[in-house]
C-alpha cells in the first residue's frame, strides 16, 4: 500500500478549455494593465467574430500565433509560441490564419497530439523598444531584470544584442543597473508596472513587453511563471573587489568579503546543488547543519564547526573543500562509533520515515529531523542513492533549498525502507517536501500582505514586512523579527549584480554563466556560420558566435554550450536552465584555437582539454 503526498506550486493552468498564456493576458487586462486587444481562435469562432475583431480595432497590423496547452513546456518552445506570424495587413488576416492552422497542426501530428491548433489573433502593438522581464529578479523582492532593445522585443526573445538593467521598484532606492540615459523616462512606468505584476500573480512573473510611443505608455504583449530564477547578471570580472568590504555581510554568518577572497573558497559540486540562496535559505542550512552536529558525533565525525560554506552577495554557496572534508572525517575512534550507533540510527530514520504525515503543517523539528537523519544515510551509504526518486518530482524541482520558489510536489511513499541507500533516498525526498510547506507558509503571508495594500500605491506595498522575511537570518525569522530584512536586502543588491560561481574563471574577458555553472566533458562542435546549420550532434559541447533558434529543440541533447554573444532571457537560455546545461556567454573565446572533436572539460573556469585517459 501507497501513500501519495502533494503539494501544489501556484501556476497558470488552462481554464475551461483557454490556453494558460491567453488566461494570463486576459488576467493582466481585468486587472487594468494594458495588453493587445486578443481574441482566441479555438474552433468555436466564427468568420463574423474576426470580421468584428478587426472592424473594431483602429490598428492597421495584425499577428497569429499558436497558443496550445503542450507548447508550454521544456520538449518545446516552453518560452514562446510553436508558429507566429510576423506582422500583416488587415486583407492578409485570413490567409495567415489558415497558414497558422496548417503549421500548428503539422506539429500537433508530429508531436501525435490529440491537441486541436488553437490561435491567437492580436492587435500588433507598433514599437521600436521592448524587452523580456523578470519580476522578482531572483529573490530581490523590490528589484527587477530587463533585457530590452530598441530594435524590438523579438531581438530579445533571439538572443540578439540587447540592454540589460536591473531596477529597483522602491524609489527610496537606486537602480543597480540603469536602464540607458535615452530610455531612463521608461523607469517609472516599468516600475509601476512590476508592483502591479506583484500584486496579481501570486507566482515569479516573465513578461514580454513593448513601448508603444504612439500612446505613450508600456504594453504587455504576454506573461508566464518564470521556470528558472536568472541569476546574477553581470561576469564576476566586472565587481570591484574591494568594495564588498562596504556589504561585509550586514549581519549574515559566514557571508564572504574582499578579504576572504584569498582564501580556498571553490564553487563545488555542493554549490552547483543548492543553486543561489537567499539569506533565509542560506542561515536555515547552516542551522540545520550545526543541529545535526550530535548526530554526526555518533557516527564518529569530527563535526567541529560548520564553518565550509560561505555565502557571497549573488546567493552562491561556496565551499572550502579542506574544512568539508574535515568536517565528516573520522575521528580517531570514529569507525568504532559507527559501528556501535549505525544501527540504531537506522532504526530511528526507517521510523521517522515510515511515520512522516504528509499533511501536518510545517515543523522545523521534522525538518530537522529528516536532515539529520537523511544527511546520516548518506554517510553510511557512501553517497549511494542520491539518484531521484522514481514518481517523484521532489529531487529534481528547479531551486529546491531555496526558500523563494514554490514548486509542486508528489511523492509516493515506500512500504519498505530496508537499506541506508533507501534511506538516503527517501531522506532527500521528504526532506524537500516539508520544506515546500515551509515556501507555502512564505509565499501565502507575502500575498495576504500584498492583498491588503492599495495596488497603485507601491510605498504602502512596499512596506509590508513580510515581502523582507527571506532576507533575515533564521534566529531573526523564528523570533519574528523581520524589520532588518527589508534594508538587509537593499544592501545586498548591488554586489549580487556580479556571479559569484566565476570567481575563479580563467578565460580573459567577460565570462557569462546563462545556465548551470556544472561541469561537463566532451567533444567539441563548432558552428562558425549558424545560418547555414541545421543539425547538431548529439552528447556535443556546442562553439558558436550566436545560439540560432533553429536549434532549441535540440539543447537537451548537448553537454555545454559556448556562445560569444547572448542573452539570459532568449529563448534558449531559458531551455538551457531547464534542461540543467551549462551556457556560457565568452566574448574573447577565440574559436581558431579550437578543433571540433577535441575532448575539453568545460566549467565555471572556462574552457580547458581533457585528461588523456
Amino acid at each position: 500500500m501507497t501513500e501519495r503526498g502533494d503539494l501544489q506550486g501556484v501556476q497558470p493552468v488552462p481554464v475551461n478549455g483557454v490556453p494558460a498564456k491567453y488566461a494570463t493576458l486576459k488576467q493582466a487586462e481585468r486587472a487594468g494593465l494594458t495588453v493587445p486587444r486578443s481574441l482566441l481562435l479555438d474552433g468555436e469562432h466564427s468568420q463574423a467574430d474576426i470580421e468584428q475583431f478587426l472592424n473594431a480595432s483602429a490598428d492597421s497590423r495584425f499577428i497569429v500565433r499558436s497558443a496550445v496547452e503542450c507548447e508550454d513546456n521544456i520538449e518545446h518552445s516552453l518560452a514562446g509560441h510553436f508558429w507566429s506570424s510576423a506582422a500583416v495587413a488587415r486583407e492578409l488576416v485570413a490567409e495567415t490564419i489558415i497558414q497558422a492552422q496548417q503549421a500548428n497542426q503539422a506539429v500537433l501530428d508530429s508531436l501525435q497530439s490529440t491537441s486541436h491548433p488553437q490561435l491567437i489573433l492580436q492587435e500588433y502593438i507598433e514599437h521600436t523598444v521592448g524587452g523580456v522581464l523578470f519580476s522578482p529578479w531572483s529573490f530581490f523582492t523590490d528589484y527587477v531584470y530587463i533585457e530590452y532593445s530598441d530594435s524590438g522585443v523579438k531581438r530579445v526573445v533571439e538572443g540578439g544584442d540587447s540592454h540589460s538593467a536591473v531596477l529597483c521598484v522602491d524609489t527610496q532606492y537606486a537602480d543597480p543597473l540603469p536602464l540607458l540615459d535615452t530610455l531612463s523616462h521608461l523607469k517609472s512606468e516599468l516600475a509601476s508596472l512590476c508592483n502591479q505584476l506583484r500584486s496579481i500573480y501570486d507566482f515569479p512573473v516573465d513578461c514580454e513587453w513593448a513601448y508603444n510611443r504612439q500612446k505613450h505608455c508600456v504594453v504587455v504583449l504576454q506573461v508566464r511563471p518564470q521556470t528558472h530564477f536568472v541569476g546574477s547578471v553581470l561576469p564576476y570580472s566586472k565587481a570591484e573587489v574591494n568594495s564588498l568590504n562596504d556589504w561585509n555581510g550586514h549581519g549574515i554568518d559566514h557571508a564572504i568579503t574582499s578579504t576572504d577572497l584569498s582564501e580556498a573558497w571553490q564553487f563545488t559540486a555542493l554549490s552547483e546543488s543548492l543553486g543561489r540562496l537567499s539569506p533565509l535559505s542560506f542561515s536555515l542550512l547552516q542551522q540545520l547543519y550545526t543541529d545535526s552536529v550530535p548526530t554526526l558525533h555518533l557516527l564518529g565525525c569530527k563535526a567541529k564547526a560548520v564553518d565550509f560554506m560561505c555565502y557571497t552577495p549573488d546567493g552562491t554557496v561556496l565551499v572550502d573543500p579542506s574544512r568539508e572534508q574535515s568536517f565528516y572525517k573520522l575521528t580517531l575512534f570514529g569507525g568504532f562509533q559507527r559501528g556501535m550507533h549505525q544501527a540504531k540510527i537506522q532504526q530511528e530514520a526507517q521510523r521517522a520515515m515510515s511515520e512522516y504525515d504528509h499533511s501536518a503543517a510545517f515543523s522545523y523539528d521534522i525538518l530537522l529531523q529528516l536532515f539529520r537523519y537523511w544527511i546520516a544515510a548518506n554517510i553510511c551509504s557512501a553517497g549511494a542513492g542520491r539518484e531521484s526518486l522514481e514518481g517523484s518530482s521532489a529531487s529534481d524541482s528547479p531551486h529546491a533549498y531555496e526558500l523563494a520558489w514554490v514548486t509542486e510536489l508528489a511523492i509516493e511513499k515506500p512500504d519498505k525502507l530496508n537499506s541506508w541507500n533507501e534511506l538516503n533516498r527517501w531522506g532527500r525526498a521528504l526532506f524537500l517536501f516539508e520544506l515546500n510547506k515551509l515556501k507555502r507558509e512564505l509565499r501565502q503571508a507575502a500575498q495576504r500582505a500584498n492583498d491588503k495594500t492599495d495596488l497603485h500605491n507601491p510605498s504602502q506595498q512596499n512596506s509590508n514586512a513580510d515581502n523582507y522575511k527571506l532576507f533575515c537570518t533564521w534566529r531573526e525569522y523564528q523570533a519574528g523579527d523581520y524589520q532588518s530584512g527589508k534594508s538587509r536586502q537593499h544592501q545586498q543588491a548591488p554586489y549580487a549584480l556580479y556571479d559569484f560561481a566565476l570567481l575563479s574563471a580563467e578565460e580573459s574577458g567577460d565570462v557569462q554563466s546563462l545556465a548551470s555553472s556544472k561541469t561537463v566533458e566532451g567533444p567539441v562542435y563548432i558552428i562558425e556560420n549558424p545560418s547555414v546549420v541545421n543539425d547538431i550532434p548529439a552528447g556535443c559541447i556546442l562553439i558558436t558566435p550566436y545560439f540560432d533558434n533553429r536549434w532549441v529543440g535540440l539543447i537537451r541533447h548537448c553537454k555545454g554550450i559556448v556562445v560569444t554573444r547572448g542573452s539570459r532571457l532568449s529563448h534558449s537560455a531559458i531551455i538551457a536552465r531547464e534542461y540543467d546545461v551549462p551556457y556560457y556567454v565568452m566574448p574573447q573565446l577565440n574559436l581558431d584555437a579550437l578543433q571540433s572533436g577535441q575532448q575539453i572539460v568545460l566549467d565555471s573556469a572556462g574552457l580547458k582539454p581533457a585528461k588523456s585517459p
